[in-house]
């Protein structure tokens, strides 16, 4: 069922809707980054040299902001 919408009120339907979708959106984005990064990292420390580099594996992590 659609709502009815004045003609004055369209634009305040729309950047309504607008607004949930972008907010939708960065969620999914921001989650999406943060598996993949930590994904990423996990792949890099493995990799690594094992010995005499530990200080590089130990600083290597994703920045929050």
């Amino acid at each position: 069922m659609s709502k009815t919408v004045k003609a004055n009120l369209l634009t305040k339907e729309i950047m309504k809707a607008l607004e949930s979708y972008s907010d939708d959106i960065s969620e999914i984005v921001e989650e999406t980054a943060n598996k993949v990064g930590k994904e990423a990292v996990a792949e890099i420390k493995q990799e690594s040299p094992k010995r005499g580099e530990k200080r590089i594996r130990k600083r290597m992590e994703i920045k929050k902001r």
